[in-house]
């Protein structure tokens, strides 16, 4: 039943809305539809931003791929919770001390679903910066793909997403955006966690097309 939610919200409801209402084109690379398994790295600049990611996947991707979102944020309600698992197909991590103290660690807790097979969606930069300027990319991915080299990286850069939902707001407004998908490409595992993050952002920002 959670699969048939998950397709109806992306593909039905979300991706109409970002293509025909909000104005959100995709300019999509087919090469991921031959990856098994992949961490999609993105900037990030509005809640929409894994909503926009999720409705471009292929069909076939969806249901095996996870948005990494903050238990703090998402996790509020027990309402929140179940619309995040079985509308969003989230998975929820602790992201401040006190939780990882208190809960299951955030990288053991990735580490357990790429073991599985699953496809998560990351946004290195942790929480929404503003449109345009970068944040400190944050450790974790670098991490990850150092524990588990084989698996691919999919860069993807979004455009004026932080337009279309500025923070602060609950109400998306048309504004012409985009997303683009790079090809996917794999770490050397004996780079340093600081190397690798160059690496994605520059992969991310190539990217950006207009």
């Amino acid at each position: 039943m959670s699969k048939i939610i998950i397709f109806i919200y992306y593909y039905l409801v979300m991706r109409p809305i970002l293509k025909f209402i909000v104005g959100i084109d995709v300019y999509k690379n087919e090469k991921i539809c031959k990856e098994k398994q992949f961490i999609i790295v993105a900037n990030h600049n509005s809640h929409i931003d894994a909503m926009a990611i999720m409705s471009s996947l292929p069909a076939s991707k969806i249901f095996t791929t996870h948005p990494v979102a903050a238990m703090d944020y998402w996790g509020k309600s027990s309402l929140s919770r179940f619309l995040s698992h079985h509308l969003l197909n989230v998975v929820l991590i602790n992201r401040n001390k006190q939780e990882k103290e208190n809960g299951t660690d955030p990288i053991e807790a990735m580490l357990t679903l790429l073991r599985a097979g699953k496809s998560l969606v990351i946004f290195p930069e942790g929480s929404r910066g503003n449109p345009g300027e970068w944040q400190q990319l944050k450790k974790g991915v670098a991490i990850l793909l150092k524990a588990m080299p084989e698996i691919s990286c999919v860069p993807v850069y979004l455009e004026n997403t932080g337009a279309s939902l500025p923070r602060g707001d609950s109400i998306l407004v048309p504004f012409c955006g985009y997303i683009s998908w790079g090809d996917p490409f794999k770490i050397c595992p004996e780079d340093s966690e600081n190397l690798i993050l160059e690496q994605i952002k520059a992969k991310i920002i190539a990217q950006k097309i207009r």
